[in-house]
């Protein structure tokens, strides 16, 4: 389980630092406020969310990049 919300499975990496065990919605949510990583501090680029690719018989993790656009000192997160 995620270790912020504890309801989500941990689906998502901080890039930067590659810290993960926390899903998507709580990645974007402790991101969107400081923009680094919420267990050491380094500057998080981007968050990278896996996902299982079933048709492989769950041997095969695909990797997303969610994209941030940054628009005069503020980020927002697709």
């Amino acid at each position: 389980m995620c270790y912020i919300c504890e309801l989500n499975q941990p689906d998502s990496i901080l890039m930067g630092c590659g810290h993960g065990g926390i899903c998507l919605d709580c990645a974007k949510k402790s991101i969107t406020k400081k923009m680094n990583c919420m267990e050491c501090r380094k500057l998080v680029h981007s968050i990278y969310q896996i996902k299982k690719d079933v048709s492989e018989k769950d041997r095969l993790v695909k990797a997303s990049e969610v994209i941030k656009i940054v628009h005069q000192g503020q980020s927002q997160w697709d």
